[in-house]
């Protein structure tokens, strides 16, 4: 009930079971077991937050039922969305709305690396149709969290009350972000330069950002000040930590 990474080989050898399940029981349901479904309540009994990410779509679906039954807000601390990356990971428009409707948070990875299309809907193309994208750098991952952001807003009236005060809208619609800095996740490539998509201009000198690409922590400020220039809502992840305390405090009062 895991899920691969779209056309990761990694991730197909180390659920292997799973792999073969899908060449050859294509029809097979890869949900939660009773042993998974009674884990989630054993977890949520002693008030521990639960992370859907790597989830199977279908166990995804299985969580959120028992997340309804329980009155309780998921947490994809670094997911994808179904409609820009096809794939078990990638995570269905009405999932979505399902996670937040329960006062939920998604997070997306900031890495260009990780966001980039693979198999994208018709929607999704349609949306960056205008936009000039160097994929792989921080365009793929500021073109994404738009669609997401833009999804969510497109089903604002399912998901918050319109009697609730401006910040706890912005807190309710907030999307959160991962990182990893350890050397096991990819990060936004470079735009311009050897591994960029495009030369430096001859005789400029470009930020560190736009050659080295997102190298290390000290060069996040740079990240999201571009991205913010660049039309990205950056607001929206700053109330994703507010969200993350109240998701915390209910499990916590609800265990």
């Amino acid at each position: 009930g895991a899920a691969h990474n779209p056309g990761d080989l990694i991730t197909r050898l180390i659920n292997f079971t799973g792999t073969m399940s899908k060449i050859f029981l294509p029809h097979e349901r890869r949900g939660l077991t009773d042993q998974g479904k009674q884990a989630i309540h054993w977890l949520m009994n002693a008030g521990v937050m639960i992370d859907t990410t790597h989830m199977s779509l279908e166990s995804l679906d299985d969580s959120l039922d028992i997340f309804e039954e329980r009155n309780l807000p998921p947490l994809a601390t670094h997911s994808l969305f179904g409609p820009i990356q096809k794939s078990d990971r990638g995570v269905t428009t009405k999932q979505l709305i399902r996670m937040y409707k329960l006062g939920g948070l998604f997070s997306l990875p900031i890495s260009g690396e990780d966001t980039k299309p693979y198999k994208p809907s018709k929607g999704f193309l349609n949306f960056i149709k205008d936009e000039e994208i160097c994929e792989t750098s921080l365009d793929s991952y500021r073109v994404a969290f738009n669609y997401v952001e833009k999804t969510l807003h497109d089903h604002a009236s399912e998901i918050v009350s319109s009697e609730i005060s401006n910040e706890d809208r912005k807190v309710a619609m907030s999307l959160g972000f991962q990182t990893d800095f350890n050397g096991w996740d990819n990060h936004s490539h470079p735009r311009f330069g050897k591994t960029g998509c495009y030369e430096t201009p001859a005789g400029m000198t470009l930020p560190e950002l736009e050659t080295k690409g997102l190298a290390h922590p000290g060069m996040l400020p740079e990240y999201w000040a571009t991205l913010k220039k660049e039309g990205m809502n950056v607001e929206t992840l700053e109330y994703a930590t507010e969200k993350f305390l109240r998701m915390w405090e209910t499990f916590r009062e609800k265990k």
